[in-house]
């Protein structure tokens, strides 16, 4: 093992509930099945992850597990065999919450950003205490997005604050700095800078004229802004005013509408730049639509999203990493975790996902331990539209997520 990965073991080993916050790359899921490994009595571990990372974590326990325990990467209905670890997606909490009635020695959750959002079942199933762990360990890369509200699920998991609610209402200016503290003390993390010797990446935003759709840019951004201004709401009556008395689906299909003709907009100007170099290209999109197109007008390119079969994902990756295919285009979300691609050097996001922790995560896919060449990532954004704002921003973001997080017990 790597020097930080021995001491991310150690760290977690010496508590009952610990955040591994370390950048996507160095090693999360490595570092916590060799503290499995040294826990004593412990025979019952739930796994929770993304789908798309079940067979990651399959094949790294069946590896580097050295206790005498069954593992299963669950996707039936039969309950697992226990003693034994299981992992698990999101999607399939309420099964969990009735193995071993919802006891385990150690529960781990993967990239539990997931759960940040308080009125989600997913994150109803821990923070009720549905589903519980004498040690609870939490990973992300991207535990905090920029919201400090964001350190209500970390706080409620280990037993510091009561319901949501009551905690928005203690987070005031003053409070913050206390609350910052307390997440650091049960919080590790390390980025690519601080561990490891990686070649430089570098951030471009691109943008495409924009002459054409001004009107379509002004009605998104206009409703970008109506949603925005309804989810900062303390109460339903100011809730409803924000959305001037109309349903909030209403906004968020007409937002949707226009955002998927925004992508469109773009593919020829992504194909033309794309079609002109001459490396692999990993290429990230949205939505369906875009991503056929542009299948269509580059040349020895491959798609998946999230409607590709396992199988046919795992060929179409095995093609791009042995270098047979030179462009992939991908779903950000879909390609977003559990994939490394280290073979690729440049990222470029046609289309912007609106969550920065999907954007950061999709990057990381290139820009991880591995990666020897220069990291070139290009946001493709009209000019004066939401993702032109998003592009730009993603710096800052990054800087609030190191300024909640660094200062923790190392």
């Amino acid at each position: 093992m790597l020097t930080h990965q021995a001491e991310g073991v150690e760290f977690l080993t010496s508590r009952h509930f610990a955040c591994l916050a370390d950048d996507m790359g160095l090693g999360k899921t490595r570092q916590v099945i060799e503290a499995i490994n040294r826990l004593e009595e412990t025979r019952y571990v739930l796994i929770v992850c993304p789908k798309i990372a079940m067979n990651v974590w399959g094949d790294e326990l069946r590896e580097h597990l050295k206790k005498n325990l069954p593992v299963t990467v669950h996707k039936g209905w039969t309950p697992p065999p226990l003693p034994g670890v299981a992992v698990i997606n999101y999607d399939r909490l309420s099964l969990a919450s009735l193995w071993n009635k919802g006891q385990w020695d150690v529960l781990v959750i993967d990239e539990s950003h997931y759960i940040k959002n308080p009125d989600a079942l997913r994150s109803v199933w821990f923070t009720s205490g549905s589903i519980v762990g004498r040690r609870t360990y939490l990973l992300s890369g991207t535990p905090i997005t920029g919201n400090v509200g964001d350190l209500w699920y970390p706080l409620r998991l280990a037993g510091l604050v009561g319901d949501f609610d009551d905690f928005k209402k203690q987070l005031t200016p003053d409070s913050i700095e206390y609350w910052k503290k307390k997440f650091a003390e049960m919080t590790l993390r390390r980025t690519k800078d601080d561990v490891l010797d990686l070649p430089p990446k570098t951030r471009n935003v691109m943008q495409v004229d924009s002459n054409s759709i001004l009107a379509l840019l002004a009605e998104e951004r206009a409703l970008y802004e109506v949603l925005y201004n309804a989810k900062e709401c303390d109460n339903i009556e100011e809730f409803k005013r924000a959305l001037n008395g109309l349903p909030k689906r209403q906004y968020r299909e007409r937002l949707l509408t226009i955002r998927k003709e925004v992508g469109l907009r773009k593919v020829n100007f992504v194909a033309d730049y794309v079609n002109k170099l001459d490396h692999q290209v990993i290429v990230f999109v949205v939505h369906i639509d875009v991503g056929n197109i542009l299948k269509s007008l580059i040349p020895n390119s491959e798609l998946f999203n999230g409607k590709t079969p396992k199988k046919q994902r795992e060929e179409i990756l095995g093609r791009f990493k042995c270098g047979e295919t030179r462009v992939l285009i991908a779903n950000t979300v879909a390609a977003g975790v559990g994939i490394t691609m280290v073979n690729c050097h440049h990222a470029i996001f046609a289309e912007l996902d609106w969550s920065i922790v999907n954007l950061l995560q999709a990057e990381d896919r290139i820009y991880r331990l591995g990666q020897t060449h220069p990291v070139t990532i290009d946001y493709i954004c009209h000019d004066e539209s939401v993702d032109a704002d998003i592009a730009q921003s993603l710096t800052q973001k990054e800087t609030i997520i190191n300024y909640l997080v660094k200062g923790g017990v190392r």
